[in-house]
């Protein structure tokens, strides 16, 4: 039986230093038709960014370990590489706006499948993914 392989929408950067909140989010987005790529912290996110270019948006928690929180990550992004979607989540606290990268969307924890499919495509599309 031959198996049909589908072109996924669009690569996407998880980075999110809980392991199960991660795992739950890269599933959420390969359902939705995603190419997804893992990290755990800032560090490795850049890692990645720098070796790939296909990647389309930026899924990133605010609280991460080492040197660089979420909020700083999403401004290394905007700045190097400003083609690319961020969408900021936290289940501690809403970021005041101007804290975030002009464009960049926010999703509140807990999510579910549909919302995070939803505005990775709206970042994508270049609607910024806000509410």
């Amino acid at each position: 039986m031959a198996t049909t392989e589908t072109t996924p929408e669009a690569t996407i950067l998880v980075v999110e230093d809980e392991e199960l909140a991660r795992l739950i989010v890269c599933d959420y987005l390969k359902e939705g038709g995603f190419a997804v790529v893992e990290a755990s912290t800032a560090k490795q996110a850049v890692a990645i960014l720098e070796e790939r270019g296909d990647v389309r948006a930026v899924l990133l928690d605010v609280v991460m370990p080492g040197a660089m929180d979420g909020i700083a990550l999403a401004h290394l992004i905007h700045t190097r590489w400003p083609g690319i979607g961020l969408l900021v989540m936290s289940g501690k606290g809403v970021p005041r706006m101007a804290q975030l990268p002009p464009g960049a969307g926010f999703l509140p924890k807990p999510y579910f499948g549909p919302s995070v499919v939803g505005r990775v495509r709206a970042i994508i599309s270049g609607d910024g993914g806000e509410d």
